[in-house]
């Protein structure tokens, strides 16, 4: 029985839920506790994400293959990967096995975060899972709001160590379950051509298409990611006061759901190069906002809010149209590396321009990235819009 994209795109969205809140949003809520218990500095309860990230930028492209070959089993290694981490971790009072846990669960994050799901989508249903994409985008979405206040409930309750425990049974007892169960729905794949490798690849003609659409989302990622990871700070330098900052902050995720569930109700009256260049207004907006530092600071957040949602979904529906064939799974676990490694990255820089320069120079070069963004979008859109069906 065939089933169709809605369909699977429902428990992979769930997966979504599942594997961002129990990984990238975990530090949020845990390290404060890990550092009062372990006595380790900031610094190194921090690194564990960007090990995490950065092993999953590794691993990406090899998803990215097996994907192409129709191996589903990369489906159920998230889960599992996950979960071997996670108990890792729960035991670490040393900080290597810290990071080796986090080191581990990297491996899962780059087998089931959101270049992964679209990439099976792509691969099993081309171009007929576009209506899957923003689902997923939306469940996804949730995870923050699910995770935060599940995870501070397991702290209160079991401690750190016992929150990564109750995390791993619940991706051995929901995750793989689930995926197994994901993977044996999916449709009989397409036969992969002959090109092996991504050099190949490139050679068949998607090379340009490839090329500006990652340097988009490299940038519109880069962009992202220091506000989520400085946001308080914005805040602070624009003297608001803490209760208002913290409703401020939340309506980030509202905003993000609501322009995730705006494009699912529009469908097919949007298309992919509208939501990437809406994308970069909307960010370059905000960003411009947050460094007026002073006035329509509640549209900016908004907008931002907006704007990550929209290019959670863009990150789908673009590479759909630009990239689909049999080698659509290979590009997007290039693609995942690329983003990953930026999403590391880019804090890290982020706060190193605010020791050297202070909080108005990163906000600067934020916005010139934003123009930049917008400016390759546009370009994008000129150069490869009219191909798309």
């Amino acid at each position: 029985m065939k089933y169709a994209p809605q369909t699977i795109g429902l428990p992979l969205g769930v997966l979504q839920i599942l594997a961002w809140g129990t990984t990238f949003y975990m530090p949020t809520v845990l390290s404060v506790s890990i550092i009062a218990d372990t006595g380790w500095p900031l610094w190194a309860v921090s690194a564990g994400l960007t090990i995490a990230l950065l092993t999953a930028a590794l691993v990406s492209p090899y998803v990215g293959r097996s994907l192409a070959r129709g191996r589903k089993v990369v489906m159920v290694l998230a889960p599992a990967f996950m979960a071997g981490g996670l108990v890792v971790l729960s035991g670490g009072q040393h900080l290597f096995l810290f990071w080796l846990g986090w080191a581990i669960v990297g491996v899962g994050m780059g087998c089931g975060l959101y270049d992964a799901a679209f990439a099976i989508l792509g691969h099993y249903y081309g171009r007929a899972s576009r209506a899957a994409v923003p689902l997923i985008a939306i469940l996804g979405g949730l995870s923050s709001s699910i995770g935060w206040p599940v995870g501070l409930a397991l702290e209160g309750a079991v401690g750190w160590q016992g929150t990564c425990l109750v995390y791993a049974a619940a991706h051995l007892l929901i995750g793989i379950p689930l995926a197994l169960d994901t993977a044996h729905r999916l449709p009989a794949p397409p036969k992969e051509t002959a090109a092996s490798d991504v050099g190949e690849v490139m050679a068949t003609g998607v090379k340009p298409a490839f090329a500006l659409l990652a340097m988009v989302f490299v940038i519109t990622t880069a962009v992202s990611t220091n506000v989520i990871v400085h946001l308080g700070a914005i805040l602070t330098a624009a003297d608001i006061a803490s209760d208002d900052a913290v409703a401020l902050m939340a309506m980030v995720g509202l905003s993000q759901v609501a322009a995730r569930l705006l494009l699912l109700i529009l469908g097919k009256r949007t298309g992919p190069f509208w939501t990437i260049n809406f994308t970069c207004a909307l960010l370059a907006l905000a960003i411009a906002v947050f460094a007026a530092n002073g006035w329509g600071l509640t549209v900016a957040v908004v907008a931002f809010g907006m704007g990550i949602g929209l290019n959670s979904i863009a990150r789908g529906l673009l590479p759909l149209h630009l990239l689909a064939g049999p080698h659509l799974a290979r590009l997007m676990g290039w693609l995942g590396a690329l983003l990953m490694t930026s999403q590391a990255v880019a804090p890290l820089m982020g706060a190193l321009i605010i020791d050297a320069f202070g909080l108005a120079a990163l906000m600067a070069g934020l916005l010139q990235l934003s123009a930049l963004a917008m400016a390759t979008a546009l370009f994008l859109t000129l150069r490869h819009g009219r191909k798309s069906p």
